[in-house]
C-alpha cells in the first residue's frame, strides 16, 4: 500500500466522533478546502478512510 499524505491543516476526526462535531469542525476551513473529505483516525491516530461532508449531512 502507498503512502498517504495529508495536508498539516487536514481536520482528522476520530473515527467514533460525533457526526454534528466533525461537520462543524468541517466547516470552520477555509472555503478552498471547505467541502474536502476528512480522514477518519483510529485511537492511536491511524488513518482508517475518508469520509465525504454529504456523509455527514445525511440523516
Amino acid at each position: 500500500m502507498g503512502a498517504v499524505s495529508l495536508n498539516p491543516d487536514a481536520i482528522t476526526p476520530h473515527e467514533e466522533t460525533p457526526r454534528s462535531e466533525a461537520l462543524n469542525r468541517a466547516m470552520t476551513r477555509d472555503a478552498g478546502t471547505r467541502f474536502e473529505p476528512l480522514a477518519a483516525t483510529d485511537n492511536v491516530g491511524r488513518y482508517t478512510g475518508l469520509v465525504r461532508l454529504e456523509r455527514l449531512v445525511q440523516v
